[in-house]
């Protein structure tokens, strides 16, 4: 077991797919550069990928699904943008 912290951009609104080692755990949400973006624990040593879907909102729009898990929500100026993982 080889246990790092890998990060992942969240580049599109809306729902986003991102692959990512199975049973990997998703440490925080924050803005770096501008950019939404996640901290991730995976164990590096795990070949099995899975494809774990997210929707990045404002607030004000509506979600694409009702199962959802809260991740986190960040502050740009006047922008607050929340993220959620689709269960």
């Amino acid at each position: 077991m080889k246990m790092e912290v890998w990060k992942y951009p969240i580049v599109k609104y809306g729902g986003s797919e991102i692959r990512m080692p199975y049973h990997s755990k998703i440490l925080c949400f924050q803005l770096q550069d501008d950019i939404p973006t996640i901290w991730v624990l995976v164990d590096s040593d795990v070949i099995l990928l899975e494809y774990r879907r997210f929707q990045l909102v404002n607030t004000g729009e509506p979600l694409e699904s009702a199962y959802v898990t809260y991740i986190g929500t960040v502050q740009n100026g006047s922008y607050v943008t929340h993220l959620f993982e689709n269960t």
